[in-house]
């Protein structure tokens, strides 16, 4: 049996413009730095972050941002994610803050747990 032959052709981009796409949304693809921005670290991120987080209204954009923050820890993310564990109006977005205060080893993380358990 001869083998089957492969015919293999290179991809040729399509240089005809684009017109403005309007199933991408200009927000999401500005706020999907969110990742990146966490991932860095550094003295700004944090700070960045809560930006991103205080001038989105989209739900699913401020999870991502919740989990970033979780991702640098320290003192102030801790702070920003009890914030949120308390005060948020979004009841799914304050279980997301709750979720990672308990992976936390930090302190505030704990006791902040547990004046919410005990409300």
């Amino acid at each position: 049996m001869s083998p089957v032959p492969l015919k293999i052709e290179r991809h040729q981009p399509d240089s005809t413009p684009r017109p403005n796409r309007p199933d991408v949304d200009a927000e999401l693809v500005a706020r999907c730095q969110h990742f990146w921005i966490g991932q860095r670290g550094g003295s700004g991120s944090l700070a960045k972050l809560v930006g991103i987080y205080k001038s989105t209204s989209k739900e699913f954009i401020k999870e991502k941002v919740i989990f970033s923050i979780s991702q640098i820890g320290g003192g102030e993310a801790v702070d920003f994610l009890v914030d949120i564990a308390k005060n948020d109006r979004n009841l799914e977005l304050r279980k997301k803050a709750i979720f990672w205060l308990g992976q936390s080893d930090d302190p505030k993380a704990r006791k902040a747990l547990l004046e919410i358990i005990n409300r």
